[in-house]
């Protein structure tokens, strides 16, 4: 769903997968996207920090602090 543009969807089923393994950082990332993509910008941030959490990466830091300064 995610790559065909149907983020609603996408984010239901990633959803869902979280709910059964909340360790699946790539998982979160996508679904931080599908918020992203739907508007929902604060539910996409904080899934981006857990994202971060698990994997410290410099860009996606950097990528992430620049959206919360926009979104102020």
């Amino acid at each position: 769903y995610h790559d065909a543009g149907q983020f609603g969807p996408a984010a239901q089923y990633l959803e869902y997968g979280l709910s059964l393994d909340a360790t699946q950082w790539q998982a979160r990332q996508y679904l931080a996207n599908c918020y992203l993509q739907l508007g929902r910008t604060a539910d996409a941030l904080s899934q981006f920090e857990q994202v971060l959490q698990a994997n410290p990466d410099p860009g996606l830091r950097a990528w992430v602090d620049g959206m919360k300064a926009q979104a102020r």
